[in-house]
């Protein structure tokens, strides 16, 4: 009797713990219900800056895939923060998951293989008609150092650098490098992807941020040289032009490079302190030694300039719009790629303010023949700035509540100011 007992207690436990993960489970999958509920609604009510600036530029935001990332203040996979998106902006670029370090595979023939957070969130840009830009295709960081080493097996010294001596040659780096980008965009035509995507972030970061030293010290750099800026446009352009060519049927497009040209998206050199005076001029001049150099000049592979964007409360905004314009005059094109406005080490009054100032900056410089494709903020809400501790503020707060930044920007009459520009 006592066994029996025993056994129905137990059983009795077991049945219990089962219910209380059940209800548990509910509770839980309500509370996200209702969060995403109240997300959805407040998404209604925001202002549409696509609409407002539709025309003159994109306005696009980043975000990345909430199981890719284990992390429930992303966004894709939130029906709420989904329709947010839709509802207020016109394009979505990656903020993580185009990285290299997570599409590329050294067992692979193309040494491609596109992860699972960049493939959701082109099916989510597919379902909802959003633009892309692919972020990005060569940088010093988020990249796996395997692409660099024999055998793609990395080997550190005592301070965690790569070992000289498992580094490859500078004709396999090339080689790798052809490959992996030729793999990456032959699937985006291949996959009917190719439509979206409006830009793509060829190389980002390459000039030094320390004075006197024009080039950044990667390993890009170290085994290629610095021609690995031209060998990464040339591999892109040369891509695109093959499978644009290769799958114009599937996208209504006939062989003329006319119609291809709508399935094909700016090539960009991207960089951060983009508007600081030294920086502006090793920007110029890195790119005029390799991409734009009299040798690859008719070669026409540099399209723009990506302006991250990263700027203050105290950024100058007549340097940075003045450094606009001489990109958009020496390059074609401008992106503003990875916006946002931060106040330092303590939180600060006037950020409405300087998004209304540098939002009324890009219709002006846009309007001065002056060609500003996008303008991409870097995040949807506060909660999921990447610089949180520098108390960068964005367009909407931790409970998706629209903030007065960005009514600042929606109150912008931009058709009168378009029109007061092209009569004076």
């Amino acid at each position: 009797m006592r066994k029996l007992l025993g056994r129905i207690k137990r059983k009795v436990k077991r049945e219990l713990q089962k219910a209380e993960t059940f209800l548990q489970f509910r509770i839980n999958g309500t509370k996200r219900w209702l969060r995403q509920s109240l997300i959805f609604c407040r998404a209604v009510h925001a202002p549409e800056l696509s609409e407002q600036f539709r025309g003159i530029f994109e306005v696009g935001v980043a975000a990345d895939v909430i199981d890719n990332w284990d992390h429930e203040r992303a966004e894709i996979g939130c029906w709420g923060k989904e329709a947010l998106i839709a509802h207020c902006f016109s394009a979505v670029v990656c903020e993580n998951a185009m990285k290299p370090e997570y599409n590329f595979d050294p067992n692979a023939e193309d040494l491609f293989h596109i992860s699972d957070g960049a493939l959701r969130t082109l099916q989510y840009a597919r379902a909802h008609n959003l633009k892309i830009r692919v972020h990005v295709l060569v940088w010093h960081k988020q990249t796996d150092e395997a692409i660099f080493c024999r055998d793609f097996q990395p080997v550190y010294d005592q301070t965690g650098t790569l070992r000289a001596d498992c580094l490859v040659s500078r004709e396999i780096l090339l080689d790798r490098l052809n490959r992996y980008i030729s793999g990456f965009v032959r699937y985006i035509y291949k996959n009917g992807y190719a439509d979206l995507v409006y830009a793509y972030d060829v190389v980002n970061e390459a000039v030094s941020n320390h004075p006197g030293q024009l080039y950044r010290d990667s390993y890009w750099y170290r085994i290629i040289g610095p021609d690995y800026i031209y060998f990464s446009f040339r591999y892109v352009r040369e891509a695109i032009q093959k499978y644009s060519l290769i799958f114009a049927g599937q996208y209504h497009m006939g062989p003329d490079p006319d119609s291809l040209k709508q399935i094909q998206g700016d090539l960009l050199y991207c960089d951060n302190y983009e508007w600081l005076p030294e920086k502006q001029e090793k920007i110029i001049r890195i790119l005029k030694e390799t991409v734009m150099n009299c040798e690859h000049e008719e070669e026409k592979l540099l399209d723009g300039i990506g302006m991250q964007g990263h700027i203050t409360l105290d950024t100058d905004t007549s340097m940075y719009l003045n450094a606009m314009k001489r990109y958009g005059l020496e390059f074609g094109s401008v992106h503003i790629t990875e916006l946002d406005i931060c106040s330092g080490e303590i939180r600060k009054t006037g950020y409405a303010e300087k998004y209304k100032e540098i939002f009324e900056g890009f219709l002006d410089t846009a309007t001065q023949g002056i060609r500003l494709v996008s303008v991409t903020l870097w995040g949807l809400n506060d909660g999921r700035s990447w610089q949180k501790e520098k108390h960068c503020s964005l367009l909407f707060d931790d409970t998706f509540r629209a903030k007065e930044e960005l009514y600042s920007i929606s109150h912008i009459n931009v058709r009168r100011q378009c029109t007061e520009k092209q009569h004076s």
